[in-house]
């Protein structure tokens, strides 16, 4: 069991339909990565980020790179 609770952690966790939102209005891309980079830091998932706006996991990385 131990095993599993390990991976979820590394996955991280969903977004809440506010911080959805949050990243669906932000105006520049620096807006959004600085809104990605503090979900992140909270313990989001990259893929969760990444469903909320349509894009990819990997998508969101190379997105937060490029600001």
């Amino acid at each position: 069991m131990a095993g599993t609770a390990e991976a979820d952690a590394r996955r991280g966790r969903d977004l809440t339909d506010q911080e959805a939102a949050r990243l669906q209005v932000a105006s520049t891309p620096e807006e959004w990565a600085a809104i990605a980079r503090e979900l992140l830091a909270d313990g989001a998932s990259r893929p969760s980020i990444g469903r909320a706006v349509g894009l990819s996991g990997n998508a969101v990385e190379q997105r937060l790179r490029d600001v």
